[in-house]
């Protein structure tokens, strides 16, 4: 689809899904997306600049660029677009100047939410979590979207001391209005789920394969 209106490289290679987010506007939906680090396999002598760009369609007939962007070595890849409120496939690409031959996607379908003015008098709706990557825990938490956009991390994965912060928007409630938003952290982790069941059903002879 979007690759062949970039010049239809002979290898595609996968990109990370990463991190992406939509935020409602007037007429449009503002879209971000970050990817950690696409080219970390690239030598890290390499001040290249790698062209990146957003592409997508309702079908291969209806393909158009959404977003343009470069991306160095050890860099985040971060692309924003604006798109309609509407099902799309989108394809973002990091082409490859040393290796043209390649280029690294991500394809995938979106459902973008309704936009401000579709909404109705009395409706209210929240946008999805954006997790951020912070310096340090002195730094406030960004309330904007721009800063929250230049701190959204590229993956889902976290260090457990690294600070994170997290960035939502409210749409369709007044200044004064009151409101309880409840935000939790859970822990997802099945493999360790399935070692305490194990430990927790299996004979006493059987402790020792249970752990592996």
């Amino acid at each position: 689809m979007a690759p062949r209106a970039h010049g239809a490289p002979a290898r595609l290679l996968p990109l990370d899904a990463g991190q992406d987010i939509f935020w409602r506007r007037d007429t449009v939906i503002a879209y971000r997306l970050a990817v950690d680090d696409p080219l970390r396999t690239q030598p890290v002598a390499d001040a290249s600049a790698y062209p990146a760009a957003l592409g997508g369609g309702t079908s291969d007939f209806d393909v158009q660029a959404f977003a343009q962007s470069e991306v160095r070595v050890g860099q985040a890849l971060r692309l924003s677009a604006e798109l309609p409120s509407t099902p799309l496939v989108l394809s973002a690409e990091l082409f490859l100047r040393t290796q043209p031959a390649q280029a690294l996607r991500y394809r995938y379908g979106v459902r973008p939410p309704p936009t401000l003015r579709a909404m109705g008098p009395a409706e209210v709706a929240l946008s999805g979590l954006l997790l951020m990557r912070v310096p340090n825990r002195t730094l406030p938490a960004p309330h904007d979207p721009d800063t929250a956009a230049r701190y959204m991390a590229g993956s889902l994965t976290f260090d457990r001391a690294a600070p994170v912060a997290v960035y939502w928007e409210s749409y369709g409630l007044n200044p004064g209005d009151t409101v309880e938003v409840h935000v939790g952290v859970r822990r997802d982790d099945a493999r360790s789920a399935g070692r305490v069941a194990a430990r927790r059903f299996s004979r006493p002879q059987n402790r020792s394969s249970a752990d592996h």
